[in-house]
């Protein structure tokens, strides 16, 4: 592999050809870290992982029609449904027949759901920060730095070449929402 020397804006040296063999360790890092917070997230039945990112979709994007958030959590419609459904009755969300197309649902957060998501996301901030807290002080500002630097560069990735799949065979209707991104 050549030795590219690629800089930031400020010339300050980024990685080189030859850097490339941290790849690895920087995706195995990233899967622990990211398998270490999936573990400490106890949901209830109704607030499943997948109810998780709908709940911070919503309070993201505002009210979003259901194909939209189906696109953009990559699930089909009928997995949507059955999470929707869930948050429904437990008062999180609600949905509604859009005001313009009545065959069109949108769904929105009822506070009650902005509420568990406080809570919940005030629970997860409390276990990092704990996580963190031995780190020095500038290792944590480096890793807060660098971590949204590298979700910076994913979402401009994805915003251009769409997200990395399985190479699974897809119906249409799947490979449609899959190619949209929030």
């Amino acid at each position: 592999m050549d030795s590219t020397v690629l800089f930031d804006s400020d010339g300050n040296k980024k990685m080189t050809g030859d850097d490339s063999s941290l790849l690895p360790g920087v995706l195995e890092a990233h899967r622990e870290i990211s398998w270490a917070i999936r573990k400490s997230m106890t949901t209830t039945d109704s607030m499943q992982h997948a109810g998780v990112a709908l709940l911070m979709s919503l309070w993201k994007n505002g009210e979003t029609g259901m194909t939209e958030l189906a696109g953009c959590m990559h699930v089909s419609k009928t997995r949507l449904t059955a999470i929707t459904k869930d948050l429904e009755s437990a008062g999180w969300v609600r949905r509604e027949p859009d005001q313009i197309d009545e065959r069109r649902k949108t769904v929105s957060l009822t506070d009650a759901g902005s509420s568990a998501l406080s809570e919940f996301m005030i629970g997860l901030q409390t276990r990092m920060t704990a996580a963190l807290a031995d780190l020095p002080a500038d290792d944590v500002k480096k890793y807060v730095e660098t971590s949204a630097a590298i979700a910076e560069a994913i979402d401009a990735d994805v915003a251009e070449n769409g997200p990395v799949s399985l190479p699974l065979v897809l119906t249409g209707e799947t490979r449609r929402e899959s190619e949209k991104t929030c």
